[in-house]
């Protein structure tokens, strides 16, 4: 939906058509960020002694209990903004003592959404993808975390670079080229939202570059396959 709460029109951008501002890198570190102020709050309820005659048996045993899954997805939070960073797998299994394999699933399954995100963003899963959704996350955690420093969290964030952004755009072919003919909704979205950010991308290079032919001609075959009925 557009901010009108209108479906765009074929061909039409919705409103935040351009690039996230945040880099992959980022976004996992929004992510841990989160993932930290929740167990933080979670332990905080368990320190009062008043709230001891309210509890039933057992229940700080189980309150413990889910602290402890909820450390064991904050550290895989932690290598996934890791390896965002370009951490490789030998050092960070060294901090880890064991293989990582399980790490490894969790950063690849983040990966492919933060991509399907950054093509469907009407459709994605991640509440945190549009500009509104992400500011007033950011907004939240920046107030929480208030230690006197203008924006803690939000303050150092990286942006995505034009590179990165052609890496998302040879991933997300790849992708659809490997994958078996599909018709499905879902499927056509991608392959929109893929047109539509190689336009946004080439768009960018050409007012960067206005004589860059290459990138005038990358512009013009992106723009033509949006408007060719895709299958």
């Amino acid at each position: 939906m557009t901010e009108t709460g209108h479906p765009p029109a074929r061909g039409e951008r919705p409103s935040h058509f351009r690039s996230a501002a945040y880099s992959q890198a980022a976004l996992a570190r929004i992510i841990l960020s989160g993932g930290a102020r929740d167990i933080a709050d979670a332990a905080r309820r368990l320190v009062p002694t008043t709230s001891d005659r309210y509890a039933s048996d057992g229940d700080f045993v189980r309150a413990a209990a889910d602290l402890l899954a909820e450390a064991r997805r904050l550290l895989e939070y932690a290598v996934t903004y890791e390896r965002a960073k370009g951490l490789d797998w030998e050092r960070i299994t060294a901090k880890l003592d064991d293989t990582g394999q399980d790490y490894a699933k969790a950063e690849h399954d983040w990966r492919m959404r933060v991509l399907a995100a950054w093509l469907d963003p009407d459709n994605a899963e991640n509440t945190y993808t549009t500009p509104d959704r992400l500011a007033k996350y950011l907004a939240e955690l920046d107030d929480w975390a208030d230690d006197g420093e203008p924006a803690p969290v939000s303050g150092d964030l990286p942006a995505m670079t034009t590179a990165e952004r052609a890496a998302l755009i040879a991933q997300a072919r790849a992708l659809l080229d490997e994958g078996p003919p599909d018709d499905s909704p879902e499927r056509r979205r991608f392959e929109i939202g893929l047109c539509r950010r190689a336009i946004e991308l080439h768009e960018d290079l050409v007012a960067a570059s206005p004589g860059d032919a290459a990138a005038r001609e990358a512009l013009a075959e992106a723009r033509a396959r949006l408007r060719t009925p895709l299958t």
